[in-house]
């Protein structure tokens, strides 16, 4: 190989030089971090490339222990193919941990990839995704290959890189990294035997093209329903109810944020000087409008205000989507919508406010202006069972709403966000509303 003909310290020199060019996406850089804190995931770089290259790059991000299988210029005559990767997965797929291993206990692989020499890795895996970057700079070979794929690789997941980018027009759904990670600690709970496993239609987003909706309920997480406690004891009323919904909203918009990633910013640092630093994705620059549905969704819309305040969040408090005046004004130059309600109880008044959305700027003629519609983002304490079944049934695939020009076309996605959900169905009145709970007017029916 050509490698082995390079001297060893022009050989290194290089690699440095590449390394120096490769920048990781923040999402991966926080996932992988994320992964290695977990002693019971072992995260691995498969490259056809020089493993070297990879390794300088790892140690540069502050992630040295995470490995890295590659060519090296003292393997004369290897070379990493793609058959190669899927037997490195079959191989750690047929690791036991000891005689009497089961399936349940047996390595479960995750594959990521972005090209068409990943297939075979991305075939062989338990649960496969496919990176997909800005359009650009993908593989220009993949989309064939994709169109080529029957049910071989069924699982498939794809995951844009960075958040808010258009996904590859495939039939293969979309998720985001925030949500793989929350998928791999609920793999290793359930395997320890801590809690069930999640499941994979829990963290789908939209498909290309389409507006898919999404439920993904937080009930399971710790924080979530201590929050949830506080925001149901009935011991809890005016401002230290509010201050609860207020929490509710700052811990939904961090899952958000999760979930649209991070783009770079400057700040000021405290030494005087500008510094590198974050914020969230599609927000900056007046992009992001938060809406509390009802005054019952006041508190969680400054809680999520609160966390987004960086990004110049405009703010509004809409009693009725549907003839609220301001609202067009309101969503010139948005890229992400927030709705945040404390209880959704069959959907309606939710569906009413996404479709007024999506009116609005069809009417303007937003897609056509610049190819890009609105992520609508519903912040919930409460979900009613059943009650997404209805956005879903209206503004899904199934819905018939989703094809250029149909009065939807001006939003991308839609995702509810639930703090938990409820099996209960009523309509509170009196002392059990909740917007009569939060600002002290139980008297009122």
């Amino acid at each position: 190989m050509l490698y082995s003909s390079v001297p060893d310290e022009m050989h290194a020199g290089l690699c440095s030089a590449v390394a120096e060019r490769v920048k990781l996406q923040p999402e991966w850089i926080s996932f992988l971090r994320q992964v290695l804190q977990n002693g019971s995931i072992e995260a691995m770089v498969v490259t056809s490339g020089l493993a070297e290259v990879w390794e300088r790059v790892l140690a540069t991000a502050e992630m040295p222990q995470c490995k890295v299988f590659g060519m090296s210029p003292l393997c004369q005559g290897f070379v990493v193919t793609p058959e190669d990767k899927a037997a490195i997965v079959r191989q750690i797929q047929s690791f036991t941990l000891d005689d009497g291993a089961t399936a349940a206990t047996a390595p479960t692989v995750f594959c990521f990839g972005d090209s068409a020499l990943d297939i075979p890795m991305l075939k062989a895996a338990d649960e496969s995704f496919l990176v997909v970057v800005d359009p650009e700079h993908r593989s220009k070979s993949m989309d064939k290959r994709l169109s080529e794929l029957g049910n071989e690789v069924a699982s498939l997941v794809q995951i844009p890189l960075p958040s808010g980018i258009p996904a590859r027009t495939c039939r293969f759904p979309m998720t985001t990294l925030a949500w793989v990670a929350s998928r791999l600690s609920s793999l290793v709970a359930s395997k320890n035997g801590d809690r069930p496993l999640q499941t994979v239609e829990q963290g789908l987003l939209s498909s290309p093209g389409s507006l898919g909706q999404v439920f993904i309920n937080f009930g399971s997480d710790a924080s979530a329903r201590v929050i949830a406690s506080k925001m149901r004891d009935a011991r809890n009323a005016g401002a230290r109810l509010r201050d609860a919904h207020e929490e509710a909203g700052r811990f939904l918009a961090a899952k958000l944020v999760d979930m649209l990633g991070a783009e770079s910013s400057r700040i000021q640092h405290v030494l005087g000087s500008e510094a590198d630093g974050f914020q969230p994705a599609g927000c900056s620059e007046g992009r992001c409008l938060i809406i509390a549905l009802m005054r019952a969704g006041l508190p969680m819309a400054l809680g999520a205000a609160r966390l987004l305040a960086d990004s110049e969040p405009a703010l509004a408090f809409v009693s009725d989507a549907e003839t609220d005046k301001h609202l067009p004004k309101l969503l010139q130059g948005k890229r992400t919508v927030v709705i945040a309600d404390a209880v959704i109880n069959n959907g309606t008044t939710v569906r009413q406010a996404v479709r007024r959305i999506a009116t609005l700027l069809s009417a303007a003629g937003r897609r056509t202006q610049d190819q890009q519609g609105v992520r609508v983002f519903v912040l919930a304490g409460t979900v009613q069972a059943g009650a997404v079944v209805g956005i879903e049934a209206e503004f899904g695939p199934l819905g018939g709403l989703t094809h250029p020009g149909s009065p939807i076309s001006g939003v991308d996605s839609v995702a509810v966000l639930g703090l938990r959900t409820s099996a209960t169905k009523f309509t509170g009145t009196g002392t059990v509303d909740t917007g009569n709970r939060l600002f002290n007017t139980t008297v009122l029916d």
